[in-house]
């Protein structure tokens, strides 16, 4: 190297900082000279890491000037590939079929260089691929893009009265063979959901049980036997294909509902606020404090003079907390299965609250045809998902259950969602990838809390 011997360490730092040039920063160079010594020689391995991020770790190399980053994991090349350093203790899991993680990678410059998914996962670290693009030797930071959506898991059990074993009963076998795809000419295997022994290993999927409660009646339920529909007859392909519909529905709703258990630079960007209200033309009061949450919110109805029952009103705010302009939308997640907007996506500058309903007072009710009595209970999910790129929440919109699912504006072919956040969404519902081509990378989080609607006991 210039007719001067140096060491592994000395050479591949000399080689990094000429590479990264004079914009790198200390976690930028560290995370490369680790990664190219780490490949060179056996004998050495250099354990500087650098603290918390946005502390001097990511200040510019011998500069001293501090740059705030959010969290986000690294991509560097081992002696066997591309890693980054996240797995299993980050919340990552090995991919199921055609469905992995993917995650967008930006080089030390700061500029966007490629997408990459993961192939093998193991408890600190995950093995990827980059996806049509040549990766450097340097150091990239990556977060994640896209999570993957398994089908859920089906498995079939007995009840106490039933008198056949749910591996041979007939009407489980039906059940299967529509999940399967095979209980009419031309049928397809189910996208959402797939049939798996009841003792099959925990593959890190949802799993959902059909309890066969008689010879010819069938439940759907958690795996803790909680029941999710009404028990369903089963006599003919027909039925079972209504079974496999509830199944679908259900998986489709968890599937929204599971986006809130990825690792997000993002997270606790965006916050809600839930606030009483006295009725449905109350004006907010600085005495009226927000209710305060332990993961949910719980409101009641209150006794009418006349005797009957009034609704819970409140007011209901989104912040923004981070120091970039995002995109922000709240979903409704219904206890019947129904996934809504209660807010459209819509841009919100760093710092700022936006109300729901323009500032107007929300009625919290129970859904129609549950009767208002003592003890009745109704509970609603509110999702709240933030992003960097724009999204349609539309995309996101499921019926309750039992009702006919709208797929018309989300055809293959009319298709606009270019977001890799979006796509997901169409890929949870729909499972269509959405519009031909590139999709924009989306650094996105999604966060969800309860909202328990609740008659008081008389």
């Amino acid at each position: 190297m210039g007719g001067v011997v140096r060491g592994a360490f000395s050479r591949a730092l000399v080689d990094t900082l000429d590479t990264l040039g004079p914009g790198a920063t200390y976690r930028s160079v560290l995370e490369t000279v680790r990664a190219r010594v780490g490949r060179s020689v056996r004998e050495q391995s250099p354990q500087l890491y650098p603290s918390e991020s946005g502390g001097l770790g990511d200040s510019v190399f011998l500069d001293g000037a501090v740059r705030p980053v959010p969290a986000s994991f690294t991509m560097t090349k081992g002696k066997t590939g591309w890693s980054v350093d996240a797995g299993l203790v980050h919340g990552l899991r090995a991919p199921s079929g055609d469905e992995a993680y993917a995650l967008s990678c930006e080089a030390p410059s700061g500029a966007y260089a490629g997408m990459v998914t993961v192939t093998a996962v193991d408890t600190a670290t995950s093995t990827v691929v980059p996806d049509e693009w040549v990766p450097v030797d340097v150091a990239y930071r990556a977060t994640i893009a896209a999570v993957p959506l398994p089908p859920v898991e089906v498995a079939f059990t007995e009840s106490a009265e039933s008198a056949e074993s749910a591996e041979t009963s007939p009407m489980a076998m039906s059940i299967a063979s529509a999940i399967a795809g095979t209980a009419a000419q031309g049928a397809r295997p189910s996208p959402h959901v797939r049939a798996v022994e009841r003792d099959a290993a925990d593959s890190g999927a949802l799993r959902l049980h059909v309890r066969l409660t008689s010879p010819d009646e069938a439940t759907v339920c958690r795996c803790d036997g909680t029941p999710l529909a009404p028990p369903a007859a089963v006599r003919s392909d027909d039925d079972a294909a209504a079974v496999v519909a509830t199944l679908e529905h259900i998986a489709r709703w968890e599937q929204v509902r599971g986006l809130c258990d990825h690792p997000s630079p993002l997270a606790g960007a965006v916050k809600i606020a839930v606030t009483p209200a006295q009725g449905p033309d109350a004006e907010r009061s600085a005495a009226v404090a927000a209710l305060a949450s332990v993961g949910g919110y719980r409101v009641e109805y209150r006794r009418a003079d006349g005797g009957g029952w009034h609704a819970p009103y409140v007011f209901i705010d989104v912040a923004n907390l981070a120091e970039e302009e995002l995109c922000v939308a709240v979903l409704d997640l219904t206890d019947r299965f129904r996934c809504h907007p209660v807010f459209p996506a819509e841009r919100i500058a760093p710092g700022h609250t936006v109300a729901l309903w323009s500032g107007a007072a929300i009625p919290v009710e129970l859904p129609q045809g549950r009767a208002v009595a003592p003890d009745v209970k109704a509970t609603d999910w509110l999702v709240v998902i933030a992003s960097d790129v724009d999204f349609d929440a539309d995309a996101f919109e499921l019926p309750a259950l039992g009702e006919p699912l709208a797929v018309a504006s989300r055809s293959r072919g009319s298709d606009t969602a270019t977001s890799t956040l979006e796509r997901l969404a169409r890929r949870a519902v729909t499972r269509d990838v959405g519009a031909a081509g590139p999709a924009t990378p989306a650094r996105w989080s999604a966060s969800a809390v309860t909202l328990e609607t609740v008659v008081p006991s008389a």
